[in-house]
């Protein structure tokens, strides 16, 4: 058999106790959820639950629940009805037949059962209530006392309540120099606000009740959904790689940059530079000239640009990135090996490639450089080829002494270099033999030492420090071909790991081509090349 329900409920909130509904006959033995005496205990001063409506079941249109309330204050009711199928959409409330009482505490006479006051004024100016009062304060023109009673009975009530949307302040003073829970005052400005005072001698009120709009916290809602990303925090490791303070920069060949001066496609350092960002685009160089490069954002270098600090190559000026330079064939002149370069304090430079007529290429000490390639010999005459400048480390140590280099790379990431001590780049290829009348190449010059510090590097072009390519003999005779000089020293310090298809190496210069029967140079050897990721 099918049955209707009908939710039946009650409130009384913060009262213990209990509600028992039992059958009337003729609804026993009829297979309801209700065939005998159930109770139902008040949880949290509220109780809840459903009956069959007794115009579903079967033939029992006549049947009846009898409802038992028991409240906590010995305050109680029972009552028989019936509940038919129509109270399924609004359900049943017991506060019908046993109301809500707002005044938990039983302590005072007054304080439970008496209901509320049921005298109901409305006042717009000063007004001195009477017991059983229920004042409804309209401040609209303005605010005003309510005064209560003096000498009531104890246990006499006054209820005082704001009624108008207004900012104008509702105050409630006791009669007879009283007090209100301690207080001479009570005051609101906020509408429906308001309290239920009761006597309890010798003009003492206190605050039976509260009334407020403002029912109890409901549950906790579910979680709303994930907000935006907030900004990017300060990230400490930057800070070592600059401070930004160039800003962003574009090398393009044409554009003025910070730090630098341009000639052709070449831009050349004149001091250390800081960058936000930076991008080196197709066809263009940047001579670092034994300065620091310093990065806080992205290093870009583009398919066909370059970063170096290259050796000199024979009869030409610093920084050129040539491989050959045929005006130095036969000159007897050498490199000067980039000796004038200026930056004294942390970085060095690659050492002169050896003059024509069979001189040596230059030494580099204190150097994680490569040794210069030594000059061909010419086939006739007394000239032989100069040898190739050598590399020496610091103190003891190899010039690839794996600690030695670790000290150079965090002493270039911090700003100082080993103590005491400057780091040099190759040394310089031999000059070549003559045949007695036509003179041999120049030994090209050791490669330079090139620190890039950046956060990120994006490189699909090339980042060296080369040892430039020793000259040819001139295209008359027996002389021999200048030796190569030694690659230098590139030190890359990253935040983050390097992505593109790009170089970075310190290679040895090639030795030039002798002619005739003159022996070619030889080359330099490589330098070192580290890349270091901090985080």
């Amino acid at each position: 058999m099918a049955f209707s329900y009908v939710p039946i409920n009650g409130s009384w909130p913060g009262q213990t106790g209990y509600v028992a509904v039992s059958p009337i006959y003729p609804m026993t033995n009829e297979g309801h959820q209700v065939n005998s005496r159930l109770v139902y205990p008040l949880v949290n001063g509220s109780v809840s639950f459903e009956v069959a409506a007794t115009d579903s079941i079967g033939n029992d249109v006549n049947g009846l629940y009898q409802f038992d309330i028991n409240v906590s204050g010995g305050n109680s009711t029972s009552f028989s009805t019936k509940i038919p199928s129509s109270y399924e959409a609004t359900g049943l409330s017991l506060n019908t037949q046993l109301p809500l009482n707002p005044y938990p505490d039983t302590s005072h006479p007054g304080a439970y059962g008496n209901g509320l006051p049921s005298n109901s004024v409305t006042k717009t100016t000063a007004y001195t209530a009477a017991a059983n009062d229920f004042v409804n304060a309209d401040c609209t023109s303005a605010g005003f006392t309510v005064t209560l009673p003096t000498s009531p009975a104890t246990g006499a009530l006054v209820a005082v309540k704001k009624v108008s949307n207004d900012a104008n302040t509702l105050t409630i003073a006791p009669g007879g120099g009283g007090t209100i829970d301690g207080q001479s005052t009570l005051t609101t400005a906020t509408q429906w606000a308001g309290v239920v005072l009761e006597h309890i001698g010798s003009n003492v009120w206190r605050v039976a009740a509260s009334m407020t709009t403002t029912g109890p916290q409901g549950p906790q809602g579910p979680v709303g959904p994930t907000g935006p990303q907030g900004p990017a925090g300060n990230n400490p490791t930057k800070a070592y790689y600059g401070d930004g303070s160039d800003g962003t920069a574009t090398c393009d060949g044409s554009t003025a940059v910070a730090g630098m001066s341009l000639s052709g496609s070449t831009y050349t350092l004149t001091r250390s530079v800081y960058f936000a960002s930076l991008t080196v685009n197709n066809g263009v160089s940047v001579f670092c000239n034994g300065w620091i490069l310093n990065c806080s954002g992205t290093l870009t270098v583009n398919s066909g640009g370059i970063i170096h600090d290259d050796g000199r190559i024979p009869g030409a000026g610093a920084g050129s990135a040539t491989a050959t330079d045929a005006a130095a064939n036969g000159s007897g002149t050498g490199n000067s090996g980039g000796d004038t370069q200026a930056n004294a304090v942390l970085l060095g430079y690659g050492r002169a490639g050896g003059l024509a007529n069979g001189s040596a290429g230059t030494n580099s000490t204190q150097s994680f450089g490569g040794a210069g390639g030594a000059g061909g010999s010419a086939s006739s005459g007394a000239n032989a080829g100069g040898s190739g400048g050598t590399v020496s480390g610091f103190g003891s140590a190899a010039p690839d002494n794996t600690r030695m280099v670790w000290t150079a790379t965090t002493g270039a990431m911090f700003g100082s270099a080993i103590p005491g001590a400057t780091i040099y780049g190759g040394a310089g290829g031999g000059g070549a033999g003559n045949d007695g009348t036509n003179q041999g190449g120049g030994g090209g010059g050791g490669g330079g030492v090139l620190v890039v510090n950046t956060y990120g590097l994006v490189n699909n072009g090339a980042i060296h420090a080369r040892g430039a390519n020793g000259a040819n003999a001139v295209s008359t005779g027996d002389s021999g071909g200048g030796g190569g000089g030694g690659g230098g020293v590139v030190l890359v310090n990253l935040g983050s790991a390097a992505t593109g298809s790009g170089t970075i190496d310190a290679n040895g210069g090639s030795g030039g081509t002798g002619n005739g029967t003159g022996a070619n140079g030889s080359a330099g050897s490589a330098g070192i090349a580290r890349v270091t990721v901090w985080g």
